[in-house]
């Protein structure tokens, strides 16, 4: 726990320093948030919500937000849009491509497009080891 508030305290600083000029970064304060404050969805979904507005083409930023609608809120239809926005930012990111195949799987439940996108996250990574 005192972690996550040293860890709070440090992405509340760079943010106020970089204001949103640093998409990765509220992307990633986005996800922290998510995680350690469960319990705040609105204020976790406005802080994704404005990674994309600093940059909507941010392909983790669009895969961890709509990650976070489909896991958090069960927005699916919102979540696959984004998703597909992330994987057209970055058609060879095997991380983005994969999260997307396991919602295609897990949450869809369309085995054979999920297929699809699997292999086709092996082919941009072969090595990447969450999609073996």
């Amino acid at each position: 726990l005192m972690d996550d508030e040293k860890a709070q305290t440090a992405f509340e600083r760079a943010i106020a320093a970089c204001g949103d000029s640093n998409p990765p970064l509220l992307g990633s304060y986005a996800v922290f948030r998510a995680r350690t404050r469960e319990d705040e969805s609105d204020e976790n979904r406005a802080l994704f919500q404005r990674a994309l507005d600093a940059d909507p083409r941010n392909g983790p930023n669009l895969a961890a937000f709509a990650s976070f609608l489909s896991g958090v809120l069960g927005l699916n239809e919102e979540a696959d849009a984004l998703f597909r926005r992330a994987i057209e930012g970055c058609p060879q990111d095997a991380c983005i491509i994969g999260s997307y195949a396991s919602f295609v799987a897990e949450v869809l439940h369309d085995n054979d497009s999920a297929e699809v996108y699997f292999r086709r996250a092996l082919e941009a990574a072969p090595d990447h080891t969450v999609n073996l």
